[in-house]
């Protein structure tokens, strides 16, 4: 998914460009991970007209 690809390098590129701990970057990848895995949801659902429009 184009748009899901999207998302996830701008959720990459904003943790490179903190200059954080090694410890605190590893939880911001963490939780990219789920923000990642969430939006797959999120779209998936969308798709197969799970969910309705806002």
């Amino acid at each position: 998914m184009d748009i899901e690809n999207k998302y996830e390098q701008e959720l990459f590129f904003q943790i490179e460009v903190e200059n954080k701990k090694e410890k605190q970057s590893h939880k911001q990848k963490k939780v990219v991970k789920l923000a990642s895995e969430n939006l797959k949801k999120m779209v998936m659902d969308r798709l197969e007209g799970k969910t309705g429009e806002c």
